[in-house]
């Protein structure tokens, strides 16, 4: 049995996420594996024999409740890196992952350490349409840019993107280094990529100790039309969105 774990599924959930975690249990599923998903909402211990852990993305005030919290479960948190558990972050969710993070008052806030970033937060966001392209392969969604991420080594990035009326403008996003992945992209992301989705199934069946040859799925053509029309309105302009 494939076990998989979201984390704090109604703080860090806000646009869509546990949407990521449904996605991967729905391919693996599709491959013939049995799938059990689990949510921690806080109550009692993290369980230690998880396949892949998932959090989303929230406002910093559900984010910094939740941050506590994680740092009472340091330990398996710690132990999940360690056994290489893969792990797919959203947002918010993977900024308590990182180092720090400085919220829009200029208070700065120690992280878990877990992934190499470090945030901070703004008063106002950026969101739009928004393109990254990862190892050659794009993925496409919606950016929410409540923050900017610095990250300690450039070669830990996802992948290059380009976001809302910045179209014309490349940045480095994401983290991508071993079993962990996070990204600003929302939406959620891994339904609109099956691509995506696939390499966090790999990464969960490599820790699982199994192996499968990843055909594309027959569902996988719907979301072709949505990714045409993000691709097609990619410099849309969208309103900042104030915290």
């Amino acid at each position: 049995m494939i076990k998989l774990l979201q984390l704090f599924p109604a703080e860090l959930s806000a646009s869509g996420d546990s949407g990521n975690i449904q996605t991967v249990a729905y391919r693996l599923r599709a491959r013939g594996f049995d799938v059990s998903v689990l949510d921690y909402t806080g109550e009692g211990s993290l369980p230690n024999d998880v396949h892949g852990v998932f959090l989303g993305n929230g406002p910093w005030s559900a984010a910094k409740i939740v941050l506590e919290n994680l740092k009472r479960q340091s330990q398996v948190l710690n132990e999940y890196v360690a056994r290489q558990v893969p792990i797919f972050a959203v947002g918010a969710g993977a900024e308590i992952l990182g180092v720090e993070v400085t919220d829009a008052t200029g208070e700065t806030h120690k992280g878990l350490g877990i992934l190499p970033l470090s945030a901070l937060r703004e008063v106002d966001r950026r969101v739009g349409y928004m393109k990254i392209v990862s190892e050659g392969v794009d993925f496409v969604g919606f950016g929410d840019f409540a923050s900017m991420w610095k990250l300690d080594d450039a070669s830990y990035a996802l992948g290059e993107a380009v976001v809302g009326d910045r179209s014309s403008e490349t940045f480095v996003e994401g983290v991508c280094t071993g079993s962990l992945v996070a990204t600003r992209m929302v939406g959620p992301a891994l339904p609109l990529n099956p691509v995506f989705a696939d390499r966090i199934v790999l990464l969960v069946l490599a820790h699982a100790g199994l192996s499968s040859e990843l055909s594309r799925l027959e569902t996988d053509i719907y979301p072709e039309n949505a990714r045409r029309v993000i691709l097609k309105h990619l410099d849309t302009h969208f309103a900042t969105i104030a915290l």
